[in-house]
Order: structure tokens, then C-alpha cells, then sequence
């Protein structure tokens, strides 16, 4: 009998383990069965070893200790009990030994491969009314649920009544709406937005996730091996997926450089950087090195921009020169600047219009980034026609 019970026990961990793709070891899986065990006991305010070797009980009374057969346990505590906290051990066991395995390599760039897109970083079994559904706005379905929504007052959702788990539930939503639910990474709310699906990774046999917020728009992941930043490793128990890779931050782009090009860090301090992931980057680097030249590793940063979905990646030279100097070098233009030192704007004039703005204005937009002032373009025409404030200072090439 007490044979049969540890076999029983030990079939349960291995099952529970197999289920949820854990990686943990025979040694590991026998100490969390001990303090499982150990830990139900405790909380019935009686003290015991459990004797993992010879799968039997030692109690320890105010008259000495008594060793008793492992069937012995079940006069006490319930089965449901003790594979509760049997699952709970288990999964403390697996989440620190992710923690300690990959703790040394956040913030470093790793490799990955693509596993496929999910719709929802939360758990896939968790349901969450059964025998429910909902017809309206995606808007008031978040008011409903306290789920905060981006939007959503004109997007329209039928869900048919069923029993719904979140997991499915938000792949529903998705091909509905395009809606994805995701994890605010400040209030750590769930959150419906419009934007791509969160991706699966394989990370040496552990499941990591990057968020929509944090794929380059346009990558196609799935089938893929992906360089990417692993930016955290959660231990808790809130979220499902420990390890959080991106390849939007701007730390993953500055290490992605640095990986390629070991001079830029040996070289050059940077000061600020601008990125729009997938178009264009933006970075204001500090002259420390007087024999760096930037040209010199043209060809790698073109390398560079077709590995990051055709990014271009510029990088931009403070030498301590005029704020003149530093606006035309950040927005790569040559014509007429009229500078507000006061206000920090400043109004590019030239006839090539759109090349300065660049696509969708993002050159514009990132050159007023990395040098602090708000930066216009403008026609000759227009400017002749809008009035400017006294005080500005003109500088003409």
C-alpha cells in the first residue's frame, strides 16, 4: 500500500511536470514531493521529515520521533491537499530555476527561434465565466470587465454564449477586431489594443514572449531564429511567461551595434538616441575618440539596417560645436535655419521639403528628439507668408 501511494505521487509529479513542459531534474522533483509534504503537515500544526529515500514519514513529537509509512499521511490530510501544494512546489521549483538560469543575460542580446503569434500573454487555461457571451461595442466589454481599452468605440464584438476560456476568448476578439490582450507593463492590468499579436519563443527549450508593443512592425517571427534583447526574467506567479524578449528598445539597438561593431563602444559615448523601430534611428553620439570615423562603418551599419527590416540607422556627431551645427547635422540638411534658443524651435526653409520630413516625418520627428528643439520645415513661400516673432537669430548658408 505505501508503495503504491509514493508510486502514485511520483506518477503525479511526472505528469504535472510533462503537462506544463517544466525542466526540472529527478532530485529537484523528489525535494519539492518532501516539502510538499513537510509544508501540509505543517499547516496542521504537526511536524514531520519525510524521508525521501525510503519514501516513508518520521514525526516528531514532544515524546521523540516515530517513523510511520507514507499511507500513514492520508489519515490526516486530504489527497487534494497534498497535490495542491504538490503543483505549487513544483512550480517554484521550475520559475527560480528559470530566474537563475537566465538572470545573467538580461539585458543582453540572445538567440531565439519564433514558435508562432499568441494572442494573450495571460494563463490559457484560466475561465473565466462559463456560459457566457456578449454583443456590443469592444469599448464597453472592457468597461465591463475592467479590462481598459485602447479605442474601441467603434470596433463591434458578437461573442457567442459558450463557455469561454481568456485564451480563447482573446483569439476571438482578435479575429473580430484586430484588438490583441495584452499586460500594461506599468499597472500590470490586462489591456485591449489594436496592434499585432505577441510572439512565442523558443529560448533554449524555455518559452519566452515578446509583447506586440515590442516586435518591429512588418517582421514575419514565425519558423524564424531571431537576435533579440532578453529585457526581463519574472519569478512571480502573476504572469504565465518568464522571460520578456523585444527588438523595439532602444537598449536593444544599442547592444545590437555593439555586437556587430565592438568599436562603437569602445570609441564613443552615447549621448541620446531616437528610434522609430523598422524606419529609422537616430543616435547622438559624444566625439571621445579623435581617430573614430563614422564612414568607416558605413558598410556595417547598412549590414545592420537590412538585419532590423530595412532601419536605417544614423549616427549623429556632437562635437561641441553651435546648436546650429548640431540641427543640420541631426536632420542631415543643408539650406536656411531660423533658430528660438529661447522657446528650442527651429524652422528648417527649403525647397526640398519632403526630403527633410522624411517618410511619415519620422526624420524630422527624430532629429527634434536627440537635439531638444521642436523642429519645423518649411517652403520659402511659407515662410515668407507666416509671421515670425522677433528675436530669432537667421542663418543663412
Amino acid at each position: 500500500m505505501a508503495n503504491e501511494i509514493a508510486k502514485k505521487i511520483r506518477e503525479a509529479a511526472t505528469a504535472y511536470i510533462k503537462e506544463n513542459n517544466f525542466h526540472l531534474t529527478e532530485n529537484e522533483v523528489f525535494e519539492s514531493i518532501k516539502l510538499a509534504i513537510e509544508g501540509v503537515f505543517d499547516k496542521h500544526k504537526r511536524k514531520v521529515i519525510f524521508d525521501i529515500e525510503n519514501m516513508s514519514i518520521i514525526e516528531l513529537t514532544d515524546k521523540g520521533m516515530k517513523k510511520r509509512n507514507i499511507d500513514w499521511i492520508f489519515k490526516f490530510i486530504d489527497k487534494r491537499s497534498l497535490f495542491q501544494s504538490l503543483r505549487e512546489h513544483l512550480d517554484r521549483y521550475e520559475r527560480e530555476k528559470i530566474f537563475n538560469m537566465f538572470i545573467p543575460y538580461m539585458g543582453q542580446i540572445i538567440k531565439a527561434e519564433a514558435i508562432g503569434e499568441t494572442f494573450h500573454l495571460g494563463s490559457r487555461s484560466n475561465t473565466i465565466y462559463p456560459r457566457w457571451g456578449y454583443i456590443g461595442s469592444v469599448a464597453d466589454f472592457g468597461a465591463q470587465k475592467e479590462i481598459y481599452v485602447e479605442g474601441g468605440k467603434d470596433a463591434y464584438l458578437n461573442i457567442p454564449l459558450k463557455d469561454w476560456k481568456m485564451w480563447d476568448l482573446a483569439k476571438e476578439i482578435y479575429r473580430q477586431t484586430g484588438y490583441c490582450m495584452s499586460i500594461n507593463p506599468i499597472k500590470k492590468n490586462l489591456r485591449l489594443k489594436k496592434q499585432p499579436p505577441a510572439v512565442i519563443f523558443n529560448i533554449n527549450g524555455v518559452d519566452g514572449i515578446m509583447p506586440a508593443d515590442e516586435r518591429i512592425r512588418g517582421e514575419d517571427y514565425e519558423g524564424k531564429e531571431w537576435e533579440v534583447i532578453l529585457y526581463n526574467v519574472n519569478q512571480t506567479r502573476n504572469e504565465d511567461f518568464q522571460l520578456y524578449v523585444s527588438r523595439r528598445q532602444i537598449a536593444y539597438l544599442l547592444r545590437y551595434i555593439e555586437l556587430y561593431i565592438p568599436e562603437f563602444k569602445q570609441s564613443v559615448k552615447v549621448k541620446k538616441v531616437a528610434r522609430e523601430p523598422g524606419v529609422m534611428a537616430k543616435i547622438l553620439i559624444e566625439k571621445a575618440d579623435p581617430h573614430f570615423r563614422v564612414s568607416k562603418y558605413k558598410d556595417a551599419l547598412f549590414a545592420l539596417s537590412e538585419r532590423l527590416n530595412g532601419e536605417k540607422i544614423e549616427i549623429v556627431t556632437d562635437n561641441g560645436g553651435s546648436t546650429e551645427d548640431l540641427i543640420r547635422s541631426a536632420l542631415n540638411f543643408e539650406g536656411s535655419l531660423k533658430i528660438n534658443h529661447t522657446d528650442k524651435t527651429a524652422i528648417a526653409i527649403t525647397e526640398r521639403k519632403g526630403q527633410a520630413i522624411g517618410m511619415k516625418g519620422v526624420n524630422v520627428k527624430l532629429a527634434g528628439m536627440i537635439t531638444g528643439y521642436k523642429i519645423s520645415v518649411m517652403t520659402i513661400d511659407e515662410y515668407i507668408n507666416k509671421d515670425i516673432d522677433s528675436g530669432i537669430e537667421i542663418f543663412k548658408t
